[in-house]
């Protein structure tokens, strides 16, 4: 089980990552040629995966704290 000290940064920083990939998509739907490009789509897409890899670390966490 990990310290409670550090959860208070890191959900700070999940809440500043979540802020930007909002930010970054709402911005890419004002430009389709920027969407429409191979390497946005790319980074989309691990972005995505990423955000995936974070909720399933953070619900491990959350299970694993309730012990």
């Amino acid at each position: 089980m990990c310290s409670a000290g550090g959860v208070g940064p890191a959900a700070a920083a999940e809440q500043q990552l979540t802020a930007a990939l909002a930010e970054l998509r709402a911005l890419a739907e004002n430009y389709p040629e920027l969407r429409a490009t191979e390497n946005f789509q790319q980074l989309s897409s691990r972005l995505t995966v990423i955000e995936r890899e974070i909720q399933g670390a953070r619900n491990t966490y959350n299970a694993e704290s309730r012990v």
